[in-house]
């Protein structure tokens, strides 16, 4: 529930110009005509056929940090270009870069029926896939920070604080309510065939509901922390995956656990643009009044439309 505080809030989200919005979907295309373009260069996998994961690679390490590089890149046009008007425009264009660059290979199905994915086991496939969301939001990270140093360099933006306690209560109020609401979202998807339009739907989807529910129980004044709650989110879904393989008597590619039908870094950024939108869905205060606020100051809790 929103605190008292938040009554004391502007309602209305800030009414961008026509420039503004021309400069959100500069960064968010230069974002994605980065990653489908030189990022499908850097982390194709080795079968001209596969999947984009570390798993589909020899060299998966240098995958990840040439991930990261273009994330910086992404992150900083984000940031220099949108940042001032719209928080988080940063992370955003780096998460909706990943994505698209994810949907350029072939479902986590060709990981799943693969040769090593059969020798594994869908227990030891999960937590390998458990390890590479790590990496994907490791990925995550590095343009949140490139975002937001370029955003405070440019612009002059103050520092806005949350507490510990209120954050990481938001972040496991995220996560929670996330992973039960993939599993609601993903009824009746077993018997099907796995697609990329629905597997980014149903990370987005659960991310989306996770994060709005935790800022209705425990309002934040940045993203970093709705963010963090869906990483953690798509880690524990590939544990519980490994915990839980669901039923093993399904057809080769077809999971039973629905955590199994989406690629780490699917889930990792599909959530993460999500959660940022979720953001901006409930930000009272314009992103642009932020930049001269100071720590102490209650308009830098956000709070719901009403």
């Amino acid at each position: 529930m929103i605190n008292e505080l938040s009554g004391t809030m502007m309602d209305e989200h800030p009414h961008l110009t026509l420039q503004d919005k021309a400069a959100n979907w500069l960064a968010w295309g230069v974002s994605i005509a980065l990653f489908w373009h030189i990022g499908w260069v850097a982390m194709a996998p080795d079968d001209p056929l596969g999947a984009v994961s570390i798993l589909a690679r020899k060299t998966g390490l240098l995958m990840l940090v040439q991930a990261a590089g273009l994330a910086v890149v992404a992150g900083a046009a984000g940031g220099l270009l949108a940042g001032r008007r719209v928080a988080g425009a940063g992370i955003f264009a780096a998460a909706i870069g990943l994505v698209a660059v994810s949907v350029r290979g072939r479902t986590i199905e060709k990981l799943l029926i693969s040769p090593s994915g059969s020798t594994l086991g869908l227990p030891a496939l999960s937590r390998e896939l458990a390890l590479e969301s790590l990496g994907w939001f490791a990925v995550i990270l590095v343009a949140s920070m490139t975002s937001t140093l370029i955003t405070r360099w440019c612009y002059g933006a103050g520092r806005r604080s949350t507490p510990v306690a209120v954050g990481l209560t938001h972040a496991g109020i995220a996560a929670f309510t996330g992973l039960v609401a993939f599993h609601v979202f993903s009824a009746g998807l077993t018997h099907r065939a796995i697609a990329h339009g629905q597997a980014c739907f149903v990370a987005a989807a659960a991310a989306a509901l996770g994060c709005y529910v935790a800022h209705r129980m425990a309002p934040v004044s940045t993203v970093r922390w709705s963010v963090f709650g869906v990483g953690v989110m798509s880690v524990l879904g590939y544990v519980w995956a490994a915990i839980r393989p669901g039923n093993g008597s399904l057809p080769p590619g077809i999971p039973g656990s629905p955590f199994l039908r989406v690629l780490p870094i699917q889930m990792v950024s599909a959530s993460t643009a999500a959660a940022v939108a979720v953001f901006w869905y409930v930000m009272a205060v314009p992103a642009s009044d932020a930049i001269s606020e100071r720590d102490g100051d209650p308009r830098g809790v956000p709070s719901s439309r009403r």
